[in-house]
């Protein structure tokens, strides 16, 4: 079986450095990230200031089985997603980290109407951080996690 040629069909896969990994990673990004609503997800991005070294985008997926449903539905909507930000994931800031949670309603869009969505939203989000500077300095990533007194 040949794979496909046509570039509108290949996205690579990310490697462990794109991804957020851990419940840290995901509670940071909504907690301190920026977020827009798309009624069929909601996508959420935590931008940082300066060049960190090894640093790049990193993304990640939530697909709740409250909302999405059993695991082949959750799966599907996790496989579409990741597309959607591998193919606008240029239209986002250089360095941040990306959370995208998917809504129940995401099964009644169609994939153009999500793509038209998810690209408004990360227009939105590019638009802010252009606006005001990343929340997140070079110097407090270095900080310990557990440091309480001095």
């Amino acid at each position: 079986m040949e794979k496909h040629k046509n570039p509108k069909y290949f996205c690579p896969m990310p490697t462990k450095t794109h991804k957020l990994r851990n419940v840290a990673d995901f509670a940071s990004v909504r907690k301190l990230g920026r977020y827009t609503e798309q009624g069929s997800f909601r996508l959420t991005c935590l931008a940082y200031a300066g060049r960190l070294e090894g640093r790049t985008r990193r993304f990640g997926v939530v697909a709740s089985r409250k909302l999405v449903g059993d695991a082949v539905r959750r799966n599907r909507a996790k496989r579409v997603f990741r597309v959607l930000l591998r193919t606008h994931a240029e239209k986002l800031p250089p360095l941040c980290d990306v959370a995208v949670i998917i809504r129940a309603s995401y099964e009644n869009a169609s994939f153009a109407r999500l793509s038209e969505k998810f690209a408004k939203a990360c227009v939105q989000l590019t638009h802010h951080f252009e606006k005001s500077p990343p929340p997140l300095q070079e110097a407090e990533l270095k900080k310990p996690a557990s440091a309480s007194h001095a």
